[in-house]
């Protein structure tokens, strides 16, 4: 008796963890299979692991995404994504590969800029208490709309690969820079190493302005301080019953920035400084236990 209470208190337990895990489980066998754009990433054909279709008349078959991670709302991002397990190639002698290859690449960009615009819609609604898991499939169901239509303009007309690639690379790539260049307006004071994560706050609280301190303010030469600052956040000042929430969130996400650039990062505390728009500033302290209880908490 006693061995069949203990086997069922084991599946609830592994029943509860699943549970409270399941978006990190799945996301962790997702990315198994998926290689996510980065300017410079490189798709080879040993990366195309789908059994080839024999009764098709394509060549080369490559599978392209946007994935939506969305444990909660307000933390909700979307990348965009090679499939391995979805793309395949029969016979990679048979036709122009290097055309191919920049074809693929210019797909992979068009790809990553309805990404972005996806994460900049979630962004103008994340932090309203009243959106839905609806409201952001809505998001998705229009971006992909504008997708196919862009790709069926691509796949229009009579053009070899070489030539489609002549034709659409110029105007994608100005696509991906113009993004660029909003995000570098918007972030010009992070470092450069850091600049995703340093967007995750500048996309979720709009300041007009933000300082990281990567450089440490030596306190009594025995630990290190850090300092980071928001500047002139209008969603801030108009949700400032909600502040120390907000500071709680903005200080994991910096301190993520730290470790990453610090692999033994051994500090006192860390002030998270907001200026309001009216000249007067907010800050906050967080020594390392804080961090660690907020961790907990989220």
């Amino acid at each position: 008796m006693r061995k069949k209470i203990l086997i069922i208190i084991l599946l609830i337990i592994i029943g509860v963890l699943y549970f409270h895990f399941r978006h990190h489980i799945t996301q962790y066998f997702f990315n198994q299979h998926v290689i996510y754009w980065s300017k410079d990433v490189n798709i080879n054909f040993s990366d195309y692991q789908q059994k080839p279709k024999a009764d098709s008349q394509l060549k080369i078959v490559d599978f392209h995404g946007l994935n939506l991670y969305v444990e909660n709302i307000e933390k909700a991002n979307v990348r965009a994504y090679f499939d391995k397990n979805r793309s395949w190639v029969k016979d990679s002698t048979n036709f122009n590969i290097e055309a191919v290859k920049q074809f693929q690449k210019l797909r992979f960009d068009l790809y990553e800029v309805y990404a972005r615009k996806f994460n900049s819609e979630i962004d103008k609604i994340r932090h309203n208490p009243k959106t839905t898991f609806a409201d952001l499939e809505n998001i998705g169901n229009r971006i992909y709309q504008e997708l196919q239509r862009f790709e069926d303009e691509i796949y229009s007309g009579e053009y070899s690969t070489q030539e489609r690639v002549e034709i659409w690379k110029p105007k994608i790539d100005q696509l991906l820079e113009e993004d660029t260049k909003q995000s570098n307006n918007s972030d010009k004071s992070i470092n450069q190493q850091n600049e995703y994560d340093g967007r995750q706050i500048t996309r979720k609280y709009h300041p007009k302005e933000m300082i990281i301190k990567l450089i440490p303010i030596k306190n009594n030469g025995i630990k290190e301080n850090y300092k980071l600052t928001l500047i002139k956040s209008d969603f801030l000042d108009n949700n400032f019953e909600n502040i120390n929430k907000y500071s709680n969130e903005i200080v994991i996400l910096y301190y993520d920035i730290l470790m990453k650039n610090n692999t033994n990062l051994n500090f006192d505390k860390i002030t998270i400084e907001i200026v309001h728009n009216s000249g007067k500033k907010s800050r906050f302290y967080y020594s390392n236990e804080d961090i660690k209880e907020i961790t907990k908490l989220n």
